[in-house]
């Protein structure tokens, strides 16, 4: 067979596979995303299978932070605090959409939450960050812009504070009646984010890029659409970034040439197997 002959039929054969490749990965795509004739999950089904598995993700991704840095188990809890506060604040202007003596007890909570947030703050975080003892440079850059940070969710947490005694001084008063809500949102927003920042800049510079991807990109919206929002209609529009964005963490973390602890991989496999089996209830 002469060589002419044999390079037609290679060419051939590789526009062909080329060809088949493209149409099974359109055909995946419709079948991941498109397919509007297979059965939508059910919200109870939702609430069972899926919303565990996808707490169970969260939970382990911030093990993972607090097997990175000792500190980080008290940034957390500080976080997750703030993000409480946003939380309870949210339900009581939902609540309390005009005011009356009902609203003063879950206000009252709020403040306590807001209170339990200072003394994260003041007696648990702020008196474990130290320089003494610090020799790397970048160690004690990264504890500076630590502590600047710390000390901006501290102001901010004081006004606020601020804000809500003299909204409980002034609940059941003409004074009070004759205002509206103030809008704490705006502060509330701000510390959630500084603590978010402060939640991933303490992590090794090795991979601090992928921690940030990753929750950007993937648990922060588990977290807020579909663990507190039930948003299955996010879930099912967004699955696909959502599966592009986990499996590009996990190739990158999992099977890369990162010196990673293993405990920190192992909780990784974890939670891919987490979200093979949510791809699983969705899918099938």
């Amino acid at each position: 067979m002469s060589f002419n002959v044999l390079n037609i039929i290679f060419v051939f054969f590789f526009f062909l596979s080329s060809a088949l490749f493209s149409m099974k990965a359109d055909a995946d795509y419709n079948y991941f995303l498109k397919d509007k004739e297979r059965p939508k999950l059910t919200q109870e089904l939702f609430k069972k299978y899926v919303k565990p598995q996808l707490k169970g993700m969260l939970t382990e991704f911030f093990l993972v932070l607090r097997k990175a840095n000792p500190v980080q188990y008290e940034i957390i809890t500080l976080r997750n605090q703030i993000m409480d506060i946003n939380l309870a604040w949210k339900n009581w202007l939902s609540l309390c959409p005009k005011m009356s003596e009902e609203c003063e007890a879950p206000l009252l909570g709020v403040y306590q939450l807001l209170h339990k947030l200072d003394f994260i703050l003041n007696d648990t975080l702020l008196s474990k960050i130290k320089l003494k003892g610090l020799k790397d440079q970048s160690d004690i850059d990264a504890t500076l812009l630590l502590m600047r940070d710390l000390d901006k969710v501290t102001l901010e947490s004081y006004a606020l504070s601020h804000q809500m005694e003299e909204l409980l001084i002034t609940i059941n008063t003409g004074y009070y009646y004759n205002k509206s809500h103030p809008d704490l949102s705006p502060i509330l927003h701000s510390m959630l984010l500084s603590s978010e920042f402060i939640m991933t800049s303490q992590i090794d510079s090795l991979y601090r890029k992928e921690i940030e991807y990753i929750w950007e990109g993937f648990f922060k919206q588990i977290e807020r659409r579909l663990i507190i929002e039930d948003d299955q209609t996010f879930l099912f529009n967004g699955l696909g970034d959502l599966n592009m964005a986990w499996n590009g963490f996990h190739m990158r973390m999992a099977k890369s040439s990162l010196h990673i602890d293993k405990e920190i991989v192992n909780l990784i496999e974890l939670m891919h197997n987490r979200w093979n089996a949510i791809l699983r209830y969705i899918l099938e």
